[in-house]
């Protein structure tokens, strides 16, 4: 049995230097499943199926997809090179949606409803228990300290905070208060970006998204009376639109439009919504054409069979990140100061250590953030967090250069 993620088995079969690929030869003759199908980026699609589908006719491998936002990948038969035709293990799909519904979901009345983050933080005040989902840290910040603001200061402890500006020890120590908290009776509110949504089991009474693309909606109200304990009437799922609504990821941007266009008020419940609309978000992408740059530059890359362009396009993960380490907690503080101290040889081993302490900068904040490169590191990908790692929203750069004081 082998556990990996979706970038490190997909990235290896596009990949074309020896390391990734030597390992490949597990998958054959095997059973793989990919949990939480929905977020492979839909540019590459495309090339993801065709590959799959050489593993499937080539090499005796079973592919299963496993989510509960399943897309519409029964509709790629005639765009997917050797046609594409999967088939449905649960045969009552309408009936096991039907049979699980745990809440319903509430939408804005109009595109034009838009609600700032005081007025949200108002409307959160007097409730006990509550998750809100937004589409980015900054918001979850601006968030987070607009709700501490209408709270008496006794209470603000009841606040927490969630993205990927934490390292995952401290998002683990959080999601851990906050299932002790949730489970006696405590009040309790988690401000959240999108690391909330899949493969975290907490269970709210009210969960309030962003405006966003419908799997993600759907995902967040997955933490909406996860277990059953509410009717479906008392649970409270909304939908809102933030007047802060700026989104700069072009393709997420445009999957949340296309909700608001054509899918305000989806009936989440409903397998036939989800596939409506990966049907309308496949067709507005092109999968079958060029699909935008990049999927016009990996589908040329493939029919050459230029191998180096191949593994360049074709990244889950934007390759536009650095890894640094923050000094959280006990440990983390210990194993933040032995990288400052170690010399060149132990690094390797060091930074294996710092995994759980360590959190992604995008190359174009480097400049802003408080960061240090990591002497002796030769990959020059590392890099030591030496503002103020906050207890609340752990490294996130202010403009001025700083680490975030609140």
């Amino acid at each position: 049995l082998i556990v990996t993620t979706n970038v490190q088995l997909l990235e290896s079969l596009f990949a074309n230097r020896p390391a990734p690929c030597r390992k490949l030869h597990s998958v054959a003759q095997s059973v793989v499943y990919f949990d939480e199908a929905q977020t492979f980026p839909t540019p590459l699609v495309r090339a993801t199926l065709e590959t799959l589908n050489a593993l499937k006719d080539d090499y005796g491998v079973t592919i299963v997809f496993g989510t509960a936002t399943q897309p519409a990948f029964s509709s790629l038969s005639g765009v997917v090179d050797g046609g594409w035709a999967p088939r449905e293990i649960v045969t009552d799909v309408s009936g096991a949606f039907s049979r699980m519904r745990r809440t319903r979901a509430l939408w804005p009345a109009s595109a034009d409803e838009r609600m700032s983050w005081d007025d949200l933080a108002t409307t959160l005040e007097p409730q006990r228990q509550a998750l809100v989902v937004v589409n980015l840290k900054k918001h979850a910040v601006a968030l987070t300290k607009a709700l501490c603001e209408r709270l008496r200061p006794e209470d603000c402890g009841a606040v927490f905070h969630l993205s990927t500006a934490l390292c995952p020890s401290h998002r683990a120590n959080i999601l851990t208060k906050i299932r002790e908290r949730l489970a006696s009776g405590e009040p309790t509110f988690l401000i959240s970006t999108q690391c909330v949504e899949a493969g975290v089991d907490i269970d709210f009474p009210v969960v309030w998204r962003a405006l966003a693309p419908l799997d993600s909606i759907a995902q967040a109200f997955g933490r909406c009376n996860r277990e059953g304990r509410l009717t479906v009437d008392a649970a409270c799922a909304r939908v809102f639109i933030p007047a802060d609504d700026d989104i700069p990821m072009l393709d997420y941007a445009q999957a949340t439009d296309l909700v608001r266009a054509h899918f305000r008020g989806a009936d989440l419940s409903d397998p036939a919504e989800f596939k409506r609309y990966f049907e309308r978000l496949y067709g507005a992408r092109d999968l079958a054409g060029q699909g935008g740059r990049k999927q016009g530059t990996l589908r040329e890359a493939i029919d050459h069979l230029n191998f180096p362009t191949i593994a360049a396009e074709y990244r889950l993960i934007a390759d536009d990140t650095v890894t640094a380490v923050v000094p959280y907690g006990d440990a983390g503080r210990k194993v933040w100061q032995s990288l400052l101290d170690a010399p060149a040889e132990a690094i390797g081993a060091r930074l294996r250590e710092a995994q759980p302490y360590s959190i992604n900068i995008y190359r174009s904040e480097l400049r802003k953030a408080a960061v240090r490169e990591i002497p002796g590191d030769k990959s020059g990908e590392r890099w030591l967090w030496v503002g103020n790692y906050h207890e609340l929203f752990g490294a996130i750069a202010a403009p001025e250069g700083e680490a975030i004081v609140v």
